[in-house]
């Protein structure tokens, strides 16, 4: 199965989700979108602890992080943007969406 990018991240059914997550893995070169540090590897801001406020996020840290890499896409267009590390999902949502 194959799915054109960017796709609608809300009409994608789990499995729909995980072949566009892999289709992106290797479109990025396996490259996170955010820091361009390896998808498969801890993300630098997790290493450098970069401080998030998880008091922002629906659900909990714990809940968030269970699955290292996410399926990245703009709130307002609904569209896939591409694979991040879930922590530098985290960053990118606490910081770049901050008021």
């Amino acid at each position: 199965m194959t799915i054109k990018l960017p796709a609608v991240y809300d009409s994608l059914s789990r499995t729909a989700r995980r072949v566009v997550r892999d289709q992106y893995i290797s479109d990025q070169k396996g490259l996170c979108w955010y820091c361009k540090a390896d998808i498969r590897q801890t993300s630098p801001h997790e290493t450098k602890k970069t401080k998030v406020r998880w008091w922002r996020f629906p659900g909990e840290k714990k809940g968030f992080l269970r699955w290292p890499i996410h399926l990245h896409h703009d709130h307002n267009t609904g569209l896939t943007l591409g694979v991040v590390h879930a922590y530098c999902n985290a960053v990118s949502f606490d910081y770049d969406e901050s008021p």
